[in-house]
């Protein structure tokens, strides 16, 4: 055997290799990124939770919620505080959820039935008067988004949440 014949099969060796080294990089980064979504998604999980245990929790809270998500206007100041502080934890935590989902680290079906029940939750009379004058703090596109979804809500969306209705 020839050197020529020697080294163009130490080429071809070399090439195969980095060729097996990029496959197993891109199977590597896929698996990655896989579970960096499903971690963001049980966050999600884990953060509605403690909002629902919270609630569970403080039966003064969730009957206070309720009276403001139908009248705004009936609360104390205190009250408003109170439910200003909620609302925007809460709302700050669909945005979060919207942010995955425009990053593609939440799949559609997952994030579509969450901003389902948060327009739901938005649409009501006391929520959509909180919604309209205190989201300074929450990113304007998410509003925006938001904003028209509330726009074009229909009775069947407010039909899937009826122990929130009025």
């Amino acid at each position: 055997m020839n050197w020529e014949a020697l080294g163009a099969v130490a080429e071809l060796a070399g090439a195969s290799a980095v060729l097996a080294t990029l496959f197993y990089l891109a199977v590597q980064i896929r698996s990655g990124a896989r579970q960096t979504n499903a971690q963001a998604y049980a966050s999600i999980g884990e953060r509605m939770h403690e909002l629902v245990k919270e609630l569970r929790q403080d039966p003064q809270l969730y009957a206070l919620l309720l009276r403001a998500s139908q009248d705004w206007g009936a609360l104390t100041e205190e009250e408003k505080s109170v439910v200003h502080l909620w609302n925007n934890d809460e709302a700050q935590l669909y945005e979060t959820v919207w942010v995955l989902w425009r990053k593609g680290a939440i799949d559609d079906i997952a994030y579509q039935s969450r901003e389902d029940y948060f327009v739901s939750l938005m649409s009501m009379p006391g929520r959509l008067t909180w919604w309209k004058s205190h989201t300074f703090s929450i990113d304007p596109r998410f509003i925006e988004h938001i904003n028209q979804r509330m726009d074009a809500v229909d009775d069947n969306l407010l039909e899937k949440y009826p122990f929130y209705k009025q």
